[in-house]
């Protein structure tokens, strides 16, 4: 157990011991809430996507699985499927 003191600011310093365990950096958001008499901080995700990272992984990837699709629905690739406008 740690012990930390409150400042004028209501600001408390999380121990460095603590900080590397949770890998808590500087700039991390931190959730604060009372629960039964106890306050509760809790770690936010890093960036809103932080806690997806990795969630999707597999063997093949998004890219090739379209691109086998693209192949398989396009019998003949076609030069150019652009029109130009304004082109003389």
């Amino acid at each position: 157990m740690w012990t930390t003191v409150v400042s004028a600011k209501g600001q408390v310093v999380i121990p460095a011991r603590l900080r590397a365990q949770t890998d808590l950096r500087r700039g991390d958001r931190l959730t604060v809430e009372l629960r039964d008499g106890a306050v509760v901080l809790r770690q936010l995700p890093r960036g809103p996507l932080a806690s997806l990272y990795g969630a999707f992984a597999g063997d093949d990837s998004l890219t090739a699985a379209l691109l086998r699709e693209h192949a398989a629905l396009s019998p003949t690739p076609a030069l150019c499927d652009v029109d130009v406008v304004g082109a003389s």
